[in-house]
């Protein structure tokens, strides 16, 4: 009987759960039809290990490349996705005042949104009693500057301008089969 020698940069793996086959080779899930697996599954003795589900998979890749070198050999997940999406969401955004106070860098961390909420409510009483001119004192990542009620309700809309795109893709990401082994690409974000 012909046993094949492992080869953690050339082995597949099926996943039970979804009857996927995951090619090491190549970082990502392939069809029965790949040409690489017909190829590799010719070979006497060669069958794919098979696993119960691709969050198995991703334990025994990861215990098996500790130091990193497997990192491509990850298999993307929705929590994955839900990561990148939350480094994306806190990672800021320029906004002009067209005016002496310039472009300021305002901060989007979880943080600053707990930051956010204070100035909202405080801009929507100013507003709602017929102040939108009040001022507000801020600071930004930029530094401190004043704002009216007016002026941060302007910021608000440039945040969810900012934000939404990225909540989007990722709810496009997340809904891939699979999901792109890239994810943190730049190419699959706004």
């Amino acid at each position: 009987m012909n046993i094949p020698i492992y080869e953690p940069g050339n082995w597949f793996w099926e996943i039970a759960e979804t009857g996927e086959i995951w090619s090491s080779a190549r970082a990502c899930v392939v069809g029965v039809d790949d040409p690489g697996y017909i190829a590799w599954a010719s070979r006497p003795g060669s069958m794919p290990t098979m696993i119960a589900t691709r969050a198995d998979l991703v334990d025994v890749l990861e215990r098996q490349f500790p130091d990193g070198v497997g990192a491509g050999l990850r298999v993307p997940m929705a929590d994955d996705v839900a990561h990148e999406r939350a480094k994306r969401l806190a990672s800021g955004f320029d906004y002009d005042f067209g005016d002496a106070r310039g472009v300021h860098r305002i901060g989007t961390t979880p943080e600053d949104l707990a930051g956010w909420d204070e100035v909202s409510k405080f801009a929507g009483a100013l507003i709602d009693t017929g102040m939108p001119a009040g001022t507000i004192d801020i600071f930004t990542d930029t530094g401190p500057v004043s704002v009216t009620a007016a002026e941060w309700r302007a910021i608000e809309v440039a945040a969810a301008a900012f934000r939404q795109p990225i909540w989007v893709a990722s709810f496009a990401l997340a809904a891939m089969d699979p999901i792109p082994a890239d994810l943190e690409n730049d190419s699959h974000w706004p």
